[in-house]
């Protein structure tokens, strides 16, 4: 008897939206009674391994649904397979449930070179997360088009400091020097800062309604320590633990906690330039760029072999799910 030929769909579980990042794997997982979660090994590869198991169930006559990255639509982040209450998809924390099986590809890895390229794809990882979240934190802010008038919280002050740091900085290491602002005999606040930022054009001050403006700038230098710039910040010369300005020379810029003569918002900026429609496509562009460049790490630890030997185990699991599973 002929089996009829299954039936390859595309689809997205997830968006970047006006409120930022949403999915909806919960809701669906909720529904299965087999989820599997692949971890390790890069997004290329995970695609390669949900495409060939995908084309095996279609010609088994099972009809699947192809999820797609919704920052790469060229990536895919799992499938489903509805009449048999299967999803595989992308491990993540938050996905785990307890009848969530975990599919490890790093068993399926040259591990000798693995361990030579080992801190460049945590580096890599790290950065595209981040890069992530400062995409979520984008898409909310072309929505708004505003900071909120409302008092800002401690989470939402970290995002602010995220996206502060991603405008201004880059990424490598330097302390942050300390200085403090004035002598107690001195001028004003205002004075002193006309002095010792004589040189520096680009000032900003934080949002007014940021709850820990020390801390803020104290992240903000180490931000910028990291990204290879030397900051200074200055300390109120009477309450010496509260900081007024961090300053990075090597970006002729400088940060302050109150709201100044000559200083311009600092997150104005972003809202007129960035985060926009254009800026948010070059965001996903250096996603991508970063993404790639793992890609080309992976080529060297996972050979075909590797890959078949991983794609063969996975078709193994899911042989036990079908057999399980009910029409």
């Amino acid at each position: 008897m002929k089996i009829r030929m299954g039936k390859l769909t595309d689809a997205f579980l997830a968006s970047y939206t006006k409120d930022g990042y949403k999915s909806f794997f919960t809701e669906e997982a909720l529904k299965m009674k087999h989820i599997i979660l692949v971890k390790g090994a890069s997004a290329k590869i995970r695609t390669e391994m949900y495409k060939s198991v995908a084309h095996i169930l279609a010609r088994e006559g099972q009809d699947v649904e192809l999820i797609h990255q919704a920052q790469n639509q060229a990536l895919l982040e799992g499938l489903i397979v509805k009449k048999r209450q299967i999803i595989i998809a992308d491990y993540g924390e938050e996905r785990r449930t307890k009848n969530a099986e975990i599919f490890d590809l790093t068993e399926y890895l040259d591990q000798e070179i693995y361990d030579i390229y080992a801190a460049k794809i945590v580096d890599l990882e790290e950065e595209i997360r981040v890069n992530l979240e400062l995409l979520s934190e984008s898409c909310k802010m072309i929505n708004a088009n505003h900071l909120p008038e409302t008092e800002i919280d401690e989470k939402a002050q970290q995002r602010l400091v995220k996206k502060i740091a991603a405008e201004y900085f880059f990424r490598d290491k330097p302390k942050p020097a300390v200085r403090f602002v004035r002598g107690l005999d001195g001028e004003s606040l205002a004075e002193c800062l006309r002095e010792i930022l004589a040189d520096i054009t680009r000032k900003y001050y934080l949002p007014p309604k940021m709850p820990d403006k020390t801390a803020a700038l104290e992240e903000l230098a180490e931000q910028a320590g990291a990204a290879g710039y030397e900051a200074i910040i200055y300390y109120d010369s009477w309450d010496g633990e509260r900081a007024e300005v961090l300053s990075v020379p090597a970006l002729n810029l400088a940060i302050s906690a109150q709201k100044m003569t000559d200083f311009a918002p600092c997150l104005k900026e972003m809202a007129e330039e960035w985060p926009n429609p254009r800026s948010i496509k070059k965001m996903l562009s250096s996603i991508n760029v970063l993404q790639e460049t793992l890609e080309e790490i992976y080529k060297d630890i996972m050979s075909e072999d590797y890959l078949a030997k991983a794609k063969e185990s996975l078709r193994q699991k899911l042989d036990d799910c079908l057999e399980n599973g009910a029409e």
